[in-house]
């Protein structure tokens, strides 16, 4: 637990219910008095901050690989490619493509994931290939489901983000009602 506010709720939620918390090894007992929460209090204290510590110590680093020009999270999600020059993200145009079609066949054609995912094979659009080891071939995926739902809860394509600068893809209002209909 890193949080001294849910734990405390926890326990007090215990205590109505007549339960004490024990932790053996540690030597806590909340129910012989004062001195078992207060070590527990102390405790908890220490991992909030601990878990502060750590969550300032990776947005540092992950500013630091931004500036320069390293993509600091992972696969850049489909439709963008990260520049390392320019330290942006860019649209690819094709992928891109493939996004605004389905956010258009869901929310203004009203059709559904699964004939989605089956027009985007038969037009030729491929989702990005998956990752293999050094010697194997890499080919481009089919369309299913999966991937288009993930696409359709999107909000980078608005270029809404709370961190980095997407350019956008799709206009707030389209994601808004796909967001709706998903609902």
């Amino acid at each position: 637990m890193r949080s001294l506010r849910l734990l405390k709720n926890y326990l007090h939620d215990l205590e109505g219910l007549g339960i004490s918390f024990v932790a053996m090894q540690e030597g806590i007992d909340t129910y012989q008095g004062g001195t078992g929460r207060l070590l527990l209090n102390i405790l908890a204290s220490f991992a909030e901050f601990e878990r502060e510590r750590i969550g300032e110590r990776v947005r540092d680093t992950r500013g630091k690989l931004i500036e320069t020009g390293r993509w600091p999270a992972g696969r850049v999600i489909y439709g963008y490619r990260w520049n390392t020059e320019s330290h942006r993200f860019e649209v690819v145009e094709k992928e891109a493509e493939a996004v605004r079609l389905i956010f258009g066949l869901y929310v203004d054609h009203n059709i559904g994931m699964v004939q989605i995912a089956e027009r985007l094979n038969q037009e030729g659009y491929r989702t990005r290939p998956g990752r293999t080891g050094k010697d194997k071939e890499v080919r481009p995926r089919f369309w299913h489901v999966g991937p288009v739902n993930r696409i359709l809860r999107e909000r980078r394509y608005t270029g809404y983000d709370d961190h980095l600068n997407y350019p956008r893809i799709v206009a707030g209002s389209v994601f808004l009602s796909a967001q709706r209909k998903l609902a």
